[in-house]
């Protein structure tokens, strides 16, 4: 999927991929972040940064998303585009003792 990852991911089951690294699933600027699966669940973003960047012991350059440092700054999908129970992974590094994630729910459910 991303630049640098082999081999490559299944997507067998997948509901969604969003690759800050893949120009097809975030074109480094604006608010379109496309889904990767080929199911159609694109999201919009505000007030992201795109960067790639290389240093706290990570081995290589890597891309990256960072939002500011209130609740401006999101991911979203359109409403019921996403199922009401569902699992997420992400990797995640934080590189401040006050990052915060940027993937949130309005709901708390």
């Amino acid at each position: 999927m991303g630049i640098f990852y082999s081999p490559r991911i299944s997507t067998d089951s997948l509901f969604i991929c969003l690759d800050p690294g893949n120009t097809k699933s975030f074109p480094g600027s604006g608010t379109p972040y496309y889904d990767l699966t080929g199911n159609g669940r694109h999201a919009s973003t505000a007030n992201l940064t795109y960067g790639v960047a290389s240093g706290n012991n990570a081995g290589a350059a890597i891309p990256y998303l960072q939002g500011v440092n209130n609740s401006s700054s999101y991911i979203q999908w359109p409403y019921g585009s996403m199922p009401v129970e569902f699992t997420y992974a992400s990797i995640t590094r934080f590189t401040s003792a006050n990052a915060t994630s940027i993937i949130t729910s309005t709901t708390n459910s």
